[in-house]
């Protein structure tokens, strides 16, 4: 219990505004513990307080931690520009949606296309077209989706991009509107 009132640990540091060069530069070498809670986990680093509060009072560290703070507010507001980049792109972007005037030839061409992926996917097992409504529909606009909208080439856009969840749920909401305007019996 002594121990742990006088020392800190690397985490306690870091969450303190120290860098791995500041502790490098500023402070002694740790005591290293062998881990309590992990046997097997690299040992413990700990630093004495007394040590690290005197060292928080130089400028060394002072000016280390404002330019550490500097460069965190630097790169939130990059991160928020790209975002906001990115959500102007998906609010831009053109949606077009394919129209199968004939319901039948929708359904025909929804389920051959699920037949498709299934037996790919699931090769060996038995594919069985839904006999309830709702299963149907959700089929059909999937397959309007992935199929007669450019909405998986956006989704390719997205991919690795700040603020892609964001993206994702902008663009899946402005596809199915667009399928609802042009499909509206398949919403109701």
């Amino acid at each position: 219990m002594e121990e742990k009132q006088k020392y800190f640990t690397l985490t306690t540091l870091k969450t303190r505004g120290w860098t791995d060069k500041t502790i490098k530069n500023l402070l002694k070498e740790p005591l290293e513990k062998t881990n309590p809670y992990y046997k097997k986990a690299a040992s413990m680093k700990l630093y004495l307080i007394e040590d690290v509060l005197e060292q928080e009072k130089t400028s060394d560290f002072i000016d280390s931690k404002n330019k550490k703070e500097k460069r965190q507010i630097g790169a939130k507001k990059a991160v928020e520009t790209k975002r906001n980049k990115l959500i102007e792109e998906i609010k831009k972007c053109k949606i077009s949606v394919q129209l199968i005037e004939n319901p039948k030839e929708l359904i025909e061409k929804t389920i051959k296309h699920k037949a498709e992926w299934y037996c790919g996917v699931y090769s060996g097992l038995n594919f069985e077209v839904p006999t309830d409504k709702q299963t149907l529909k959700r089929w059909q606009i999937n397959y309007i989706r992935h199929e007669l909208t450019e909405y998986d080439d956006y989704c390719q856009v997205l991919f690795k991009r700040v603020g892609k969840d964001e993206g994702y749920n902008l663009l899946k909401s402005k596809v199915m509107a667009e399928i609802k305007k042009k499909y509206p019996y398949l919403f109701k």
